[in-house]
């Protein structure tokens, strides 16, 4: 899936941790748990995501792999065919669509406040500087950013 590159134990724990722990989910949980209405009910996220996490890697992994599958949607696509396969496509894609703009929307967020720019400005600006690195770096890269962003979000915190 990786072509053959090993990104390695350190570095892959580190991204696979950044991409569940991101900018979004970091502001979204600090926001929400300082606001007075809400507290630290709202910051139940992290329980969720070991427990899905914990699950998965239990009874889904094992079977999955030794099947060859590659997506989750591939099971599915295998019993109920193509068409199901790409119906059941629209709703992860539209959830990769709304991670994405969290992220950039965290990351815009924070360029804003540290560079005093507009919010939009900063989030195109943040966009094309994912784009730029990982277009040039690939899948190293993004792995090593993940690294870099993962100590940030544990020294800003």
């Amino acid at each position: 899936m990786v072509g053959g590159r090993d990104i390695g134990l350190f570095v892959g724990g580190f991204t696979m941790t950044a991409t569940w722990v991101g900018g979004g989910y970091i502001n979204g949980t600090a926001e929400y748990v300082y606001l007075p209405d809400y507290g630290l009910a709202w910051a139940q996220a992290p329980f969720g995501y070991a427990l899905s996490l914990v699950l998965g890697g239990l009874f889904f992994a094992k079977p999955m792999r030794s099947r060859g599958y590659v997506t989750m949607l591939d099971p599915f696509q295998q019993i109920y065919g193509e068409r199901m396969g790409g119906l059941l496509f629209i709703p992860a894609l539209m959830g990769e669509i709304f991670w994405s703009a969290a992220i950039l929307s965290a990351l815009g967020a924070t360029l804003s406040v540290i560079v005093d720019i507009n919010i939009n400005m900063s989030v195109v600006i943040s966009a094309l500087i994912a784009i730029f690195y990982t277009l040039v770096g690939g899948l190293y890269s993004v792995a090593y950013t993940d690294v870099v962003q993962l100590f940030c979000i544990f020294l800003g915190l």
